[in-house]
């Protein structure tokens, strides 16, 4: 039902959108960002397996000769673990809701705020006023570190609610939306806002990596290869989107996913220096399978949909 309901309001902000922006020359910036947030969550829906392999790969501890006998120790285990658990739904379910809302709140703000906060750093800097076609690269970076921030602090609270059900069991909560409260309640704002420095980071360079990258890349093919704008130009520049992602965000991915599911009070820093100390360095890039497993399709269906999904409110291509 919590799917169901979630689902409705996303596609009914995407038909309103269409219907505000009917006539007009210009999207609206509530369109732009339903757009980029619809995208992402219908998305993430579709690989949610993934997320909760990696998620549960990332909080259990390997320590040395513990390695092998890691329940989660490769992304084949952690699957036929999570399976045996609760079969094929137990892949899929568990955090269904909240991966959805959480992609809602932080890609509306990361990927639909991505391209007026581009085509403005791009005018500042006097590189034209043709729609960012003129931006360059430190335009594109800079504007993807800048929206993959704010999407990042915003969907703080809903993301430490996905993070512990896709890590336990989903009876963690009574629901998505009931979790949110009770967080509050037994935590406060520090529970609301934990891990928040790695998540900022992480989803700072996951936004660089992708839309910067997504953003470059669609340039780089035109000018090199005279492709065109549609579905080559828009699934090429997405699979190479996707390794650069999942690569700059990996050493971030894991401590937010750590700090996230942990009830204490270590800091960032001491969940980096407790990871190479007991796991060595590979472990900052453990999960990194699930990830690209997750990320790399992500980008690959995520970014094209977006591309059809502003076109859809009335809104360019990027």
């Amino acid at each position: 039902m919590e799917v169901a309901c979630t689902t409705f309001a996303i596609a009914a902000s995407l038909s309103g959108s269409r219907l505000i922006n009917k006539g007009k020359e210009t999207p609206t910036l509530f369109s732009e960002c339903v757009a980029g947030g619809a995208a992402s969550a219908f998305t993430s829906a579709l690989l949610n397996p993934m997320d909760v392999c990696k998620t549960r790969m990332q909080v259990e501890i390997m320590k040395g000769d513990k390695r092998s006998n890691a329940v989660h120790g490769s992304m084949l285990r952690s699957m036929r673990s999570v399976y045996n658990q609760g079969g094929f739904l137990g892949l899929w379910t568990p955090g269904l809701t909240a991966t959805m809302v959480r992609e809602m709140v932080n890609c509306s703000a990361r990927t639909g705020l991505y391209v007026p906060v581009r085509n403005f750093i791009a005018s500042t800097m006097g590189q034209g006023d043709d729609g960012g076609k003129e931006a360059n690269l430190a335009s594109r970076v800079a504007a993807a570190l800048t929206t993959g921030t704010i999407g990042s602090v915003i969907s703080n609270p809903v993301d430490v609610v996905k993070v512990r059900l896709l890590a336990a069991h989903p009876d963690t909560y009574r629901s998505t939306y009931a979790a949110y409260p009770e967080l509050f309640r037994a935590e406060g704002t520090g529970g609301l806002f934990r891990g928040v420095v790695p998540s900022t980071l992480r989803g700072a360079f996951i936004a660089c990596g992708e839309l910067a990258t997504y953003d470059q890349s669609k340039v780089e093919i035109k000018s090199r290869f005279g492709v065109q704008e549609g579905a080559l130009l828009h699934v090429g520049a997405s699979l190479i989107t996707g390794v650069v992602a999942t690569t700059l965000a990996a050493p971030f991915d894991l401590i937010k996913t750590r700090a996230m599911n942990a009830h204490s009070s270590a800091s960032t820093l001491d969940i980096f220096r407790a990871a190479l100390r007991e796991e060595s360095p590979r472990a900052l890039l453990r999960g990194w399978v699930p990830a690209y497993l997750r990320l790399g399709p992500h980008a690959l269906i995520c970014l094209p949909l977006f591309e059809q999904m502003r076109a859809f409110v009335g809104a360019d291509f990027i």
